[in-house]
Order: C-alpha cells, then sequence, then structure tokens
C-alpha cells in the first residue's frame, strides 16, 4: 500500500519519496521577469522626472549664486565718444578763454593772408555738410555748438584750437576729429569755425 507522497520502484521493494519541483510550476520564472520588467517600466517616467527636476533645481541654484552688479549706467558708452559735462570754469579759465575768442575774431577779420583765402571758406562749408551728428548724442537729445579755431600752412592742419566747447566731449570729439581728418586744399590761411549741433523738432 502506498502512502502519500511515495510511488512504486520496479524492481524494489523500496519507496522513493517524490520532492516538489524547486522552481515551481512550469513558467513560472518566466512569469516573475515579465512581471519586473512590468514594474520598471511604470516607475522610469518617475526616474526621467527625477531627473529633470534635479538638473532643474542646480541650474537655478548656480545662477542665483552668481554676483549680480547694482548699479546701471544712465548713459550706454558709445566706442570713441563719452558724455560729460564740462567742469565750471574758474575766473582765469573765463578769462582767458575770453582772450581766445577777441583773438579768433581778429584772426578771421585778416583770413590769414593766404595764398587763396576763398578756398578754406569753401572748403569748411563742404566740411560743415560731412559732420555726423552721433548716435548716442542724437538718442540721449544733446546739442550744443562747437567753436574752433583753424589754421592751415600750405594745406596742412598747422593750428587747431578749442574756443568754445558745446560743453559735452561726444560733440566737442565729433568736430576736432572730423577736422583732423579732412583733406584741406593747398592754401596758407586761418579762419574761425563754427557746428552747430540741435535736434530737429
Amino acid at each position: 500500500m502506498l502512502r502519500p507522497g511515495q510511488a512504486y520502484s520496479q524492481g524494489s521493494p523500496r519507496l522513493h519519496r517524490i520532492s516538489p519541483c524547486p522552481h515551481g510550476p512550469p513558467g513560472s520564472s518566466e512569469t516573475q521577469v515579465v512581471q519586473a520588467f512590468r514594474l520598471s517600466d511604470s516607475y522610469f517616467p518617475y526616474l526621467i522626472l527625477s531627473v529633470f527636476l534635479h538638473a532643474l533645481a542646480f541650474a537655478v541654484l548656480f545662477f542665483t549664486s552668481q554676483p549680480l552688479s547694482t548699479t546701471a549706467p544712465l548713459i550706454h558708452a558709445s566706442k570713441g565718444f563719452s558724455v560729460s559735462f564740462e567742469s565750471s570754469a574758474t575766473g582765469n579759465d573765463r578769462q582767458s578763454r575770453a582772450q581766445e575768442n577777441r583773438q579768433g575774431s581778429s584772426r578771421n577779420a585778416n583770413d590769414g593772408g593766404g595764398s587763396n583765402p576763398g578756398l578754406l571758406t569753401k572748403s569748411l562749408g563742404q566740411l560743415k555738410q560731412t559732420i555726423p551728428y552721433p548716435a548716442l548724442a542724437a538718442s540721449q537729445g544733446i546739442q550744443g555748438t562747437v567753436i574752433v579755431f583753424i589754421a592751415l600752412q600750405e594745406g596742412k592742419l598747422a593750428k587747431l584750437d578749442l574756443l568754445s566747447s558745446s560743453g559735452y566731449d561726444i560733440l566737442d570729439n565729433q568736430v576736432l576729429q572730423s577736422i583732423r581728418a579732412w583733406q584741406w586744399p593747398e592754401v596758407t590761411a586761418e579762419r574761425q569755425f563754427r557746428v552747430d549741433f540741435a535736434i530737429d523738432r
């Protein structure tokens, strides 16, 4: 008589115990692997989202930790020019400037004794049409008048004096630079030159 869990072995009276399969029923391991993959797939979007949020937090901390400038210029710098107010002149400075203006007037009346001073007058008229209005000054509404004294020696710029400033370096420098770069006629003469920077309203 066989007991539960025992089987008859042919040719031997000994009974052998039937052990259950250690790996479970067929297909159980494959089922567990599939379930594991499904579980990892369900957590994959959360993993991506976590990585993204950590990267975003790091970027925010990095940029906010950089020092910020607390002062901003009221007028942006322009290459080759700077905007500044003319410092107040002392009594000696005003007296010296008045003397220069009187000397410039007498020079203008004599007109230099050049070979053909009319050429200088014509050349100055052409120069005046080519002097540009600095874009920075125009955008800021900066206006003014610049008066200079020019002396030519055989077509070469022998002397250039600023008799009256506009009060802004950007306008004064524009006039002086244009005069230095100008191609002058072959004359020996001198004259006072006035340039008005005005914005039409």
